[in-house]
């Protein structure tokens, strides 16, 4: 079975840059680079040219590179957005197991990061990402991953809240959409 593969996009006042790749387990492959210039689309931060800026992310939904035997449609995608207006927070949250047997399951990972998701957010900022730094157990074991299939009748995590402007990143995200691509929920 070939690993899925995967298309990022990375927009700054310069350039648009496109990864395409995978992970092998922990190992990120990455297959295809480009990078295109896009001087004045962007300032500041902000959409300067929403049009000029769609027809240059348009032009990346197709690739060939016959050398390299690879090919593809991009509609589907990750998108890494400027840090203008970047703000980080960090949270604690906990939940009790969901399971009869107090065992950690993927249902009380997706419970405790919901409870850190609904976190009122303040400034008019949205968050972009969450990223757990740690789970810990009730016995006070502490995981840098999900613990799993471990015992205990609590979750606790401590992440980080990445927010942008709202407007910042709405935008930025209906122009994707307006360029014809999905962005992936990560």
């Amino acid at each position: 079975m070939e690993p899925k593969r995967f298309a990022c996009f990375d927009l700054s006042h310069k350039s648009i840059k496109l990864l395409i790749g995978y992970c092998l387990g922990e190992t990120p492959i990455v297959l295809y680079t480009r990078e295109a210039p896009i001087d004045s689309l962007i300032e500041g931060g902000l959409i300067a040219d929403r049009e000029g800026l769609k027809k240059a992310l348009s032009s990346f939904a197709k690739f060939d590179e016959p050398e390299m035997k690879l090919k593809g449609t991009i509609s589907e995608l990750c998108l890494c957005l400027p840090p203008f207006g970047l703000k980080i927070y960090e949270k604690n949250e906990s939940t009790t197991s969901a399971s009869s047997d107090q065992r950690i399951g993927r249902v009380d990972i997706a419970n405790v990061i919901t409870k850190v998701k609904n976190e009122t957010i303040p400034g008019g900022n949205e968050v972009v990402d969450i990223i757990p730094i740690q789970f810990l157990l009730q016995s006070g074991e502490v995981f840098a991953n999900p613990p799993v299939g471990k015992q205990s009748s609590s979750l606790g995590v401590k992440a980080m809240i990445h927010t942008l402007p709202k407007a910042i990143a709405q935008d930025y995200q209906s122009l994707v959409n307006e360029a014809g691509f999905r962005i992936k929920k990560v």
